[in-house]
């Protein structure tokens, strides 16, 4: 399979993933070069999402996603791939939210309105 078709399938299947997670709009980057490779746009916030395959170095790529869209509303993730699951690195593992914790709260963007 060509490195594009594979990357590409990939994407769809990362925007798919967040399409079940609760996002309501996807947007995909074809042919995409950059450090964003999937947006989702969720109830009040937004996922920027470069996605990658397993053995591939997940650093570089949190430190390209570094820079964009600083704010508390937007989260900036690397996907990685492996032959059943994803591995989701978010940006800040410093910070109490991340996406996993969004997941578990069960709440429209995870975060809590106090």
């Amino acid at each position: 399979m060509k490195a594009y078709r594979k990357g590409a399938d990939l994407e769809r299947l990362a925007g798919e993933h967040l399409l079940l997670q609760g996002c309501r709009a996807i947007i995909r980057s074809a042919g995409s070069h950059g450090p964003v490779d999937v947006v989702g746009i969720c109830d009040g916030f937004v996922r920027l999402v470069q996605v990658t395959t397993e053995g591939e170095p997940v650093q570089p790529r949190l430190d390209a996603l570094a820079s964009l869209c600083p704010g508390d509303r937007t989260s900036r993730e690397v996907w990685v791939r492996s032959r059943a699951s994803w591995a989701i690195y978010p940006y800040d593992e410093q910070s109490e939210w991340t996406v996993t914790n969004a997941l578990k709260r069960g709440s429209s963007d995870g975060r809590d309105d106090a």
